[in-house]
């Protein structure tokens, strides 16, 4: 048994069986003269999808998709005398009867009458190039000292590609400012933001031309470190997530991208790759945002000591350190729901405005709680409750980036967002006010101001 799957020239992590047990496995292995499948698989497996180094091999087995959780793959060369050969250690299934069309979903021929069977995918790595195998498989280790009932029956032969092929180059390469939900200020000062991507191929299905990514970030001077890596035989990815709702001229995924320092000039380089170990990248330069601006907010609930109650109205004072970067366009004031991440913008204002200073009319609301138990607690009572507002600052820079966020809770406090008069939008040109006053009916007012 000389060929590339033989004995002579075992891949990285295959294990051959002893030459005592060459017997053994030539009769009960199938292929041999007394072999015989088990009540398991059902049927010739079938490599389905080749490149030079990997195939895709699907079969049935009896059961549901919790019948078998990963099988072992014996292969063997025309000329080889038997399956004598493990290739490496157990593989991973995956049930693809929910990615078959209906035409496709069972191979009816190999079907028994009344049996429930479900078609499940593996992926078989590190095949030598332009060679011609066949592969039996089992669903136990250490099956070839049974009676060969944990085998299938064996493929029809097939050939690998004879070169490897790169995936597709990375495009559009984007970067975006992150969830402000995510982009807290932290203790080390660090940020976060999106980088956005384009490929042709990004839908994960356990097969040789799947293509997978890595991301490299690399600060000027220093050598690249990898922030994340996606995994072959897997259906999730650890390198970002699809942007499905998104139209664009091609399939696009994103990645939120912590930990980063302040104002420093950055390379971010998307590498795509395949199972044949062939990858290529693309790179988008920056300088990331400053850290989080130096505000200082207070409430004003009452009149000057010297000042007149008449037409006094409570007030939210913002103040934040004007910046000198070329880098800064302005701030960002967002108004949140505290503990449940709802957030929205409130206000914009412009770094050439020149401001530093915003007010904000509030109204005392009782019963308003950050957590569940006491706002839930009072609702049971028939009060009227409220979620506890803060409001967030950042800084935003070039290319839509912002720095994280300034938080300043209002406790008892709401704003009054019909009286807001400000740029509500990163494309205003005029002011216009934050909300429109809820018009209520007699009975509703009146019922609810008796809580308030």
């Amino acid at each position: 048994m000389g060929g590339a799957l033989g004995l002579s020239s075992l891949k990285p992590g295959a294990v051959s069986r002893c030459a005592s047990y060459t017997a053994l496995l030539t009769a009960v292995l199938p292929g041999s003269t007394s072999g015989s499948s088990s009540a398991g698989f059902v049927g010739q497996p079938r490599v389905e999808s080749l490149s030079a180094t990997c195939a895709s091999i699907e079969f049935l087995y009896s059961g549901d998709s919790k019948s078998v959780d990963d099988v072992y793959i014996f292969a063997k060369e025309p000329f080889d005398g038997d399956f004598s050969i493990r290739w490496g250690a157990s593989v991973k299934v995956f049930d693809v009867s929910y990615d078959i069309s209906d035409d496709q979903y069972i191979w009816d021929e190999m079907t028994p009458q009344g049996q429930s069977v479900t078609r499940f995918r593996i992926l078989m790595r590190e095949l030598p190039p332009g060679r011609k195998f066949q592969v039996v498989l089992s669903d136990q280790e250490e099956a070839l000292l049974g009676e060969g009932l944990h085998f299938s029956e064996p493929s029809a032969y097939a050939t690998s590609d004879a070169t490897a092929l790169p995936p597709a180059t990375p495009s559009h390469l984007q970067l975006h400012r992150s969830d402000p939900r995510l982009n807290f200020d932290r203790e080390d000062k660090s940020l976060c933001v999106d980088l956005h991507w384009s490929h042709p191929h990004l839908k994960l299905s356990n097969l040789p031309d799947d293509v997978l990514f890595r991301i490299f970030i690399q600060y000027a001077g220093e050598d690249p470190r990898m922030h994340c890596e996606d995994q072959l035989m897997s259906r999730t990815r650890n390198c970002g997530a699809s942007l499905d709702f998104v139209t664009t001229e091609m399939p696009s995924m994103f990645a939120t991208i912590c930990g980063l320092r302040p104002k420093r000039e950055v390379k971010f380089i998307v590498e795509a790759f395949n199972c044949d170990s062939k990858s290529v990248s693309a790179s988008i330069q920056a300088v990331t945002p400053p850290s989080a601006p130096s505000v200082t907010a207070w409430l004003v609930t009452q009149a000057p000591s010297q000042g007149s109650q008449a037409g006094f109205r409570p007030t939210a004072v913002i103040d934040w350190v004007p910046q000198h970067d070329d880098l800064i366009v302005g701030h960002a004031i967002y108004l949140a729901l505290k503990s449940i991440g709802s957030m929205k913008l409130l206000c914009w204002e412009p770094h050439g405005s020149g401001r530093g200073h915003l007010e904000l009319p509030v109204i005392h609301k009782n019963n308003t709680y950050s957590s569940d138990a006491p706002l839930l607690r009072d609702y049971a009572l028939r009060y009227h409750v409220h979620q506890e507002q803060e409001i967030l600052v950042a800084t935003r820079t070039n290319g839509n980036l912002e720095s994280p966020l300034y938080s300043f809770s209002l406790g008892e406090w709401l704003i009054i967002e019909e009286s807001v008069k400000c740029l509500t939008s990163f494309d205003a040109v005029n002011p216009t006010y934050a909300a429109y006053p809820v018009t209520l009916s007699w009975t509703q007012e009146q019922a609810l101001s008796l809580y308030d």
